[in-house]
């Protein structure tokens, strides 16, 4: 009985393994880099907000300031009032601290079974906000933190950041 049981387990051995490499090649897929330049933008300073919200803000913002960016939490922040003269009606505006805005959303696409990370397909939009349109568009996907053996040098929001200072350096 116990030979048979020897037996039967160096049989299923090539199985296991094939089972294994199986779920380790088509584990979820994630999204090369792609950075797409819309429009012309020459920034003057490295001030930009965060208008999404997401669990990952904290990981980006860390990110981005490394990078030498600084992340408002808001686009506008003082609020001007202006009286107006004769029949003309005041007005009240917020000025804008930061001229560029970024949004990011993500698509969990795999999650990590020794630690919280996940894999994210994640989608960066640059916007000019004086011209009111999307100057640049960055995509990306990876893990956001390491996880058993994929474990990186850099998680996905250090990639986006990388492409968006090159992208921000960049002569056009």
């Amino acid at each position: 009985m116990l030979n048979r049981m020897k037996k039967l387990k160096w049989r299923n051995l090539p199985l296991g393994l094939g089972l294994i490499t199986c779920l380790a090649f088509f584990q979820g897929c994630a999204t090369p880099l792609r950075v797409d330049r819309i429009s012309e933008f020459k920034p003057q300073s490295k001030t930009v907000a965060l208008l999404t919200t997401t669990r990952f803000d904290n990981r980006f913002r860390v990110a981005l300031a490394k990078r030498g960016f600084k992340v408002l939490k808001f686009a506008s922040n003082k609020t001007i009032i202006r009286e107006g003269e004769g029949k003309e009606i005041a007005e009240i505006y917020k000025k804008a601290e930061a001229i560029y805005t970024l949004s990011l959303n993500y698509a969990i696409i795999d999650t990590c079974l020794v630690n919280d990370s996940v894999k994210i397909n994640a989608t960066l939009e640059l916007a000019d906000m004086a011209k009111n349109e999307v100057v640049l568009v960055i995509e990306r996907g990876g893990w956001t933190g390491p996880c058993g053996f994929h474990g990186n040098d850099k998680n996905i929001f250090e990639e986006i950041a990388d492409a968006l200072a090159h992208e921000w350096e960049k002569p056009d």
